[in-house]
């Protein structure tokens, strides 16, 4: 079975069950670990592909008269965007 957790006891405990197999199961299961990573991480790349699209739309939805005015240099993203994608990322990494 490959690991597939945040809890770090849980982390811990798996290296601890791999360090305890001969070297033939270590190989394997550190192989398996690795594919399933690799796996998680190419899903991930993928999901971010919509990630904008998502932004966009919420931006849309937002009352400019409520946002305060951009600080700093001028750049290509609008302050709405950028309200949008602060709000995307606090949205996004909340674990529930």
């Amino acid at each position: 079975m490959a690991l597939a957790t945040t809890r770090f006891e849980r982390m811990r405990e798996h290296v601890k069950v791999i360090s305890r197999y001969n070297y033939k199961q270590a190989i394997y299961a550190i192989r398996r670990d690795t594919t399933l990573t690799t796996g998680i991480a190419i899903y991930t790349r993928y999901n971010e592909t919509i990630f904008w699209p998502i932004i966009l739309k919420y931006a849309a939805l937002i009352d400019l008269a409520t946002l305060l005015p951009a600080k700093g240099p001028a750049n290509r993203f609008t302050i709405a965007e950028k309200a949008a994608t602060k709000k995307f990322m606090e949205d996004s990494a909340e674990v529930t």
